[in-house]
């Protein structure tokens, strides 16, 4: 819950309304509350630090996921010179098309 404060310029008098608080909509919606309701500075401010930590998050997480998924998994056990298993043997000549089949 948000709690209001009555905000004053002391070089002009103009009188605002300021909020205190969590919002949970700009937690779930981002930027997109700012910029709805005119604050186009920090709404794009927001916006734009969601876009670095996405990109950043795909710079570290796809070589991540690329050295324990491929590289750590099929591809290593292949350069270790392991061979496919007779089912995995069926399958890529395509005799096997899902799990379902085996029964």
């Amino acid at each position: 819950m948000a709690i209001k404060i009555q905000m004053k310029h002391p070089g002009t008098g103009e009188e605002a309304v300021a909020y205190e608080g969590y919002s949970w909509t700009c937690f779930f919606f981002g930027a997109l509350p700012a910029l709805l309701r005119g604050d186009i500075q920090p709404g794009l401010a927001v916006l734009g630090l969601c876009a670095i930590a996405s990109i950043g998050a795909v710079m570290v997480g796809l070589p991540t996921w690329l050295a324990t998924g491929v590289i750590g998994g099929h591809l290593g056990l292949l350069l270790q010179r392991h061979s496919p298993g007779p089912f995995a043997q069926e399958r890529l000549r395509g005799g096997i098309r899902t799990h379902a089949s085996r029964r």
